[in-house]
């Protein structure tokens, strides 16, 4: 038998793309798929076949897209700082995903120091609200350094970020500043620099396979 006559169950079908992409379409999707001509199939009684060849051929599709994919990043659009008492300022960062835009704050006294490390928490806190609570975070440290000879400093921050207590890992990022008026901006874009590449995977995932489609098959 030649593998455009190998068939594979609904069952069989969703396991070798569980394999090969490492994510699960359920068996609606799937016959829709075939309603729709990205796959071969048919029906055989109470149950539904597809084409070994067309699978392959989906899954061929889908990684090449996917490995050209660029990595999801969460953006900063804003860092404020308002006065709440004589010695008292928030800090608010406005961190934004494809589908959402979250702003959080944070209280700290009127000094350098103490607003950069409210700066990366709300930072932080941001992320975590986005993402929905998937990752635990520490900020260990958060430092502004000037940079002789150029009108630019730099903020360097450490955190801890994990999903679990088994994954804690310690992660470091930088991010210049140009001038020395735009320390908290830097600050909030260390601590993503620092995360970004952990955090990729679970920024605006595509909710549902039909998602997929739309964007790597054409109409």
């Amino acid at each position: 038998m030649s593998d455009n006559q190998i068939t594979f169950t609904l069952a069989e079908a969703q396991k070798l793309l569980s394999e090969q992409l490492k994510t699960t379409p359920d068996k609606d999707t799937l016959v829709e798929w075939i309603k729709l001509g990205y796959l071969t199939g048919e029906e055989r009684g109470s149950e539904v076949y597809i084409s070994k060849e067309s699978l392959e051929t989906l899954i061929e599709q889908l990684q090449k897209n996917l490995e050209s994919k660029r990595e999801a990043r969460l953006v900063l659009h804003a860092v404020d700082i308002w006065r709440r008492e004589e010695d008292t300022r928030a800090v608010a960062v406005t961190l934004a995903s494809k589908i959402s835009v979250v702003t959080t704050e944070k209280l700290c006294k009127d000094s350098k120091q103490e607003m950069l490390i409210a700066s990366a928490q709300a930072t932080l806190e941001a992320i975590n609200e986005i993402l929905g609570n998937k990752f635990f975070f520490e900020l260990i440290q958060v430092k502004h350094h000037s940079l002789s000879k150029i009108e630019q400093s730099m903020v360097a921050v450490l955190l801890k970020a994990g999903r679990n207590q088994e994954t804690i890992q310690t992660l470091s990022g930088v991010a210049m500043a140009e001038n020395e008026t735009l320390p908290l901006q830097a600050a909030a874009r260390a601590t993503l620099n620092a995360l970004n590449r952990t955090i990729s995977p679970y920024v605006a995932p595509q909710s549902t396979w039909r998602d997929i489609f739309k964007k790597f098959l054409p109409s």
